[in-house]
């Protein structure tokens, strides 16, 4: 019987040491619990965090229910391209010819094959079309072929129609120029005068534009006067409503909608300013297995640099064309959005343990792309892995768009956000001072009904409650 009572007591030993840590946790988290009910009262929130070096996580908070993180997807994106291409893998762009006849000074027909590479710039463009020149072509027969058939499928993924031209909605595919964007100062002299758009981006790869804005009062461009956007198909940019006064002088970026105009305008100008005539035309089109002479191929950014733009200016562009390309070299053909889904539903299941996630771009531009605060874990423990990925974090209170959320004294995270309308998120690698431990950090907040600017703020409020309770 004595024996009985014992195993009975060291039963109930276990029990209340398990309580107790329970306890013991709920209560060192209680104010992060509090920090959430008072910053985010109606919305839904998922919070994981976990040390990196152990197998549970230390708080959860609907860590296994569905969210949409917004650009924190991109993180997907990143590490499969890191894994599957290389810190050192570039896209390449050719120039390419048939028919060449150097004594005449001609070729036939003139093929730039596009790769869909993002860093792909109008200096870029202007090298290649100087070295048809420098081979002594004076004179193209035929057309001059923008080659697309390295990506198919739509080039733009996920936006509504009035964001369209607007910068983050610029399309991608094997057409990208410059980002397939441009930028413009708007300027007034004071409230109710006309506001102008001053072009940043150079005069050539300006498009056509017209403004009819006056500066305003913000709680006028707020409700009844806010500012419109609309652009045609050669790209013109129509500019009406209002514009805060005291934002007078901000600098707005704009997409090219239609890329194969842009880059047909570009050739154009490029081809007289180097004394080329082109008999035929500029047209956008897959041209079959043929013989050429290769007149120059051009290595773009190192997929280091290309991920610095995913990871820290959340370029949708670039995260888009990677994904296409990683979904074209999974399957052996053209990169595509529907492609990269599949291989990426691959890439996820086998890597992350889960085959019910899919992606529907690389950029999260898509409220399709929900995930758990659990898989988001999962995914920044693989990339703890790869010590130069993790460099690519911003830091926050270091970094240049992450210097306005500094951290406690001796506290350090390098992380990436996700923001959308009513949405806010946050996932990282959180280190206290003079410690090797780093913990894994998720934070997703959605359905928040609160103002962009409003929520990074208590986001941070809530983060730094998880601090206070780590410390």
């Amino acid at each position: 019987m004595w024996k009985n009572l014992l195993m009975i007591a060291r039963l109930l030993a276990v029990s209340f040491l398990i309580f107790s840590t329970a306890v013991a946790h709920a209560t060192d988290f209680s104010g992060v619990e509090r920090a959430i009910q008072t910053q985010f009262p109606k919305a839904h929130v998922g919070v994981l965090i976990q040390r990196l070096d152990e197998n549970e996580p230390i708080f959860a908070r609907h860590a296994n229910e569905l969210f949409y993180p917004a650009s924190v997807t991109k993180l997907f994106t990143s590490l499969a391209a890191w894994e599957r291409f290389g810190p050192a893998w570039a896209f390449v762009t050719q120039i390419e010819t048939t028919g060449l006849d150097i004594e005449q000074g001609t070729a036939d027909r003139v093929i730039l094959r596009l790769s869909g590479d993002p860093s792909f710039t109008g200096n870029q463009l202007n090298i290649l079309i100087r070295a048809l020149a420098k081979q002594g072509i004076k004179s193209i027969k035929q057309d001059f072929i923008l080659e697309t058939s390295s990506m198919e499928g739509p080039a733009v993924s996920n936006f509504m129609v009035e964001d369209l031209p607007w910068y983050f909605a610029a399309p991608g595919g094997a057409l990208v120029l410059d980002k397939n964007r441009w930028g413009a100062y708007i300027e007034g002299e004071q409230l109710g005068s006309p506001a102008f758009l001053s072009p940043s981006s150079p005069a050539s790869v300006v498009p056509a534009f017209q403004t009819r804005v006056e500066l305003a009062p913000t709680d006028i461009t707020e409700t009844i006067c806010p500012l419109e956007a609309q652009v045609d198909e050669q790209n013109t940019l129509t500019l009406r409503g209002c514009w805060p006064a005291e934002r007078n002088g901000a600098l707005l970026r704009f997409a090219y909608t239609n890329p194969e105009a842009h880059f047909k305008t570009q050739v154009l100008s490029l081809l007289k300013k180097h004394n080329i005539t082109l008999k035929g035309s500029v047209v956008q089109s897959s041209v079959s297995a043929i013989e050429t002479n290769l007149i120059m191929a051009l290595r773009g950014e190192p997929l280091t640099h290309l991920l610095e733009d995913v990871i820290q200016m959340s370029d949708n562009v670039v995260a888009d064309n990677l994904f296409r390309q990683y979904g074209g070299q999974h399957f052996s053909a053209p990169g595509s959005l529907a492609r990269g889904k599949v291989a990426m539903g691959e890439y996820i299941a086998e890597n992350l343990m889960d085959d019910s996630i899919t992606l529907f771009d690389g950029s999260g531009s898509s409220r399709y792309n929900l995930f758990t605060p659990q898989l988001i874990h999962r995914l920044l423990s693989r990339i703890s892995t790869h010590e130069g990925l993790v460099a690519l974090f911003p830091q926050m209170g270091v970094s240049e768009k992450m210097k306005s959320r500094p951290l406690p004294s001796g506290w350090t995270m390098r992380a990436k956000t996700g923001s959308a309308t009513s949405i806010s998120a946050l996932a990282g690698f959180l280190s206290p001072p003079d410690s090797d431990v780093t913990y894994s950090v998720v934070i997703v907040i959605n359905q928040a009904g609160q103002a962009l600017e409003k929520m990074k703020p208590r986001e941070d409020k809530v983060l730094h409650a998880i601090i206070e309770a780590l410390a």
